[in-house]
């Protein structure tokens, strides 16, 4: 089942974050706003006491990659002290090496854990 990414995307588009990713030109349109949602937002792995799963937008952490064999790792906190999405408070997304990486390598998290 796909998420609804309505309020989401514009959130993008009137925050003019929607303008800061991409170059596109339709960057204020609220379908396209809904594919760079889709494609930049982390989900905690943990719902919230309804069991809806929180989705955040990081203006920097949105850019990492994937790699099956990552060299950095993220954490946010889950959402199961917490009554709803609405009510989700997550301090800023933790990104951390798991190895030493070397100025100009690429930092990667693994999207699978």
């Amino acid at each position: 089942e796909e998420p609804d990414l309505q309020k989401g995307a514009a959130w993008l588009i009137a925050s003019g974050l929607a303008q800061e990713l991409t170059s596109r030109p339709d960057a204020a349109d609220l379908e396209a706003c809904g594919q760079l949602v889709k494609r930049y937002a982390f989900r905690t792995h943990r719902p919230s006491r309804d069991g809806s799963y929180p989705a955040m937008l990081f203006k920097s952490c949105c850019r990492l990659n994937h790699s099956c064999f990552p060299n950095a790792g993220g954490h946010l906190p889950g959402a199961e002290d917490f009554d709803s999405v609405a009510q989700y408070r997550s301090p800023a997304m933790k990104v951390y090496a798991l190895e030493e990486i070397r100025e100009g390598e690429e930092v990667c998290i693994s999207y699978l854990a």
